[in-house]
């Protein structure tokens, strides 16, 4: 979660609004969705340097022998600029994301036992 609080709080910091989608037709039961931003930064992108520090991480994600990405430590400079409130700001988004998730899970599997019952002769 380390790494998706920094990716989301260097978005929150270049982008005005950073907004969550989650499509109810594809990948709806998986945990992936779209992340919609506006109103990027360009001055801050440039005074940030983030165009060398994703350069830099690029290079380490392409060179390093690290085989578990969970022992991966990127965009480490990220943790400079994030705040008690965009981690609870990104924090509350993925949990909307999984609540939609779950309730797509949830009609999925509602939706395959009617099938199933109505495939039953038995059923009245």
């Amino acid at each position: 979660k380390k790494m998706t609080l920094r990716l989301f709080t260097l978005l929150c910091d270049l982008f005005e609004n950073v907004r969550e989608v989650k499509s109810d037709y594809f990948n709806a039961l998986q945990s992936s969705f779209y992340v919609c931003c506006s109103n990027f930064s360009a001055g801050r992108f440039k005074a940030r340097e983030i165009a060398k520090l994703l350069g830099a991480n690029f290079n380490y994600l392409v060179s390093t022998t690290i085989q578990d990405p969970n022992e991966l430590d990127i965009l480490r400079q990220v943790d400079k600029i994030r705040t008690p409130e965009v981690d609870r700001r990104i924090s509350e988004m993925l949990d909307r994301i999984d609540r939609l998730r779950l309730v797509h899970e949830q009609s999925r599997r509602r939706h395959e036992e009617q099938e199933a019952r109505s495939d039953d002769p038995q059923v009245a």
